[in-house]
């Protein structure tokens, strides 16, 4: 650890990407870096999905731009192992076999339970998914990203197909869900973010908790 700390401080600046700061309090983790280790920290498109992550990492490749580290869902993560150098985290040894890769490539570090949030000043209380086909969500309800490039857009359409009646291998029901939504003209096609939800753009969105 003193090497990588060493290295560190000698480049004097780390590159990170898809970080908000809102989200699992990476804000005020990455001001405590810098203050810690006396570096500058570069956060790059801190809304962008995880596909964008990688997709930054070709295009930069060989410059001081380069991201030095990534945040992925693991479906994204497991098909760019190719780009990861292995690393094994101080606790390593304590996180379970199936939450990681043996030689250290990559791990399982956080999750979560995706939900739907409301704001409940602005739409009827959710109580089910059906719900949301009702007129009252009208231009109302957003996908946290783009479901094909997106850990928590495609986890909102396979809870949904769960919901009604498919599985982790038939995320049929899902995309027909969201279908009915967009039929219904209750889907609204905008990334939310803190922002969309605080000024009343998105008041139901559907999310990683």
């Amino acid at each position: 650890m003193s090497g990588l700390e060493s290295a560190c401080k000698t480049e004097g600046k780390l590159n990170v990407i898809a970080l908000p700061p809102d989200w699992a309090n990476y804000g005020e983790i990455i001001d405590a870096f810098k203050a810690k280790y006396g570096v500058t920290v570069e956060s790059a498109q801190p809304d962008a999905n995880r596909q964008d992550e990688i997709n930054a990492a070709k295009q930069l490749a060989g410059t001081d731009r380069a991201p030095d580290v990534f945040d992925l869902g693991q479906g994204v993560a497991l098909a760019n192992t190719g780009m990861y150098a292995p690393y094994k985290v101080t606790a390593f040894d304590q996180i379970p076999a199936p939450f990681k890769d043996a030689s250290g490539v990559w791990v399982n570090d956080y999750g979560g339970y995706m939900s739907v949030g409301y704001d409940a000043k602005k739409v009827p209380a959710v109580a089910s998914l059906a719900d949301l086909l009702k007129p009252e969500y009208k231009g109302k309800i957003a996908l946290n990203g783009d479901p094909t490039q997106a850990s928590a857009g495609y986890n909102g359409v396979l809870m949904a197909s769960i919901a009604n009646g498919g599985s982790a291998d038939d995320i049929a029901p899902g995309v027909d869900y969201f279908k009915k939504l967009a039929t219904a003209g209750n889907f609204l096609p905008v990334d939310p973010t803190p922002a969309t939800i605080e000024s009343g753009q998105t008041p139901v969105v559907f999310d990683c908790d």
